[in-house]
């Protein structure tokens, strides 16, 4: 195995500066009063937080899914979660795909789908990113879709 990339600096600055954004969002989210929960790299599996709505029945993934990057190339995306129900799931999973097809403007710039319920962000997309309101604009704009309360 040939570990070329690895020792190229510039990985480990350009990942720093993409882990900040994700912070200085969570930071963000925080003070705004919103519920959230942070996630580190456990085992290299994610590094991000959850959004949680208001009676914490459904969270969104905000972040660095390492099997996606792996897989599809995607740094960061969102991911709807909910409670162990079958009902919700489904309810959910057909509500995202719905307003996704209703509402190309707030997602097919920014998003392909990886897999519902999950959106990764178009590589374009990421690489002009250096706000953290990008995340959190987009992040809103998912959070309105599936209409239902935040705070």
């Amino acid at each position: 195995m040939a570990f070329e990339l690895l020792l190229n600096k510039n990985l480990a600055k350009e990942l720093d500066s993409f882990l900040k954004l994700i912070d200085e969002a969570l930071t963000h989210l925080k003070n705004e009063g919103y519920t959230v929960k942070e996630t580190k790299m456990k085992q290299w599996e994610d590094y991000g937080f959850y959004i949680y709505n208001k009676d914490k029945t459904i969270n969104i993934f905000v972040g660095l899914w390492f099997d996606m990057w792996a897989e599809k190339n995607s740094l960061l995306c969102l991911c709807l979660d909910w409670k162990e129900n079958a009902k919700n799931q489904i309810h959910l999973s057909d509500t995202f795909k719905k307003q996704s097809e209703k509402h190309p403007d707030i997602f097919d710039p920014y998003f392909e789908f990886y897999e519902y319920p999950t959106l990764a962000f178009h590589e374009k997309y990421i690489t002009n990113m250096s706000d953290p309101k990008n995340i959190i604009h987009r992040l809103f704009n998912v959070m309105n879709e599936l209409g239902t309360e935040w705070k």
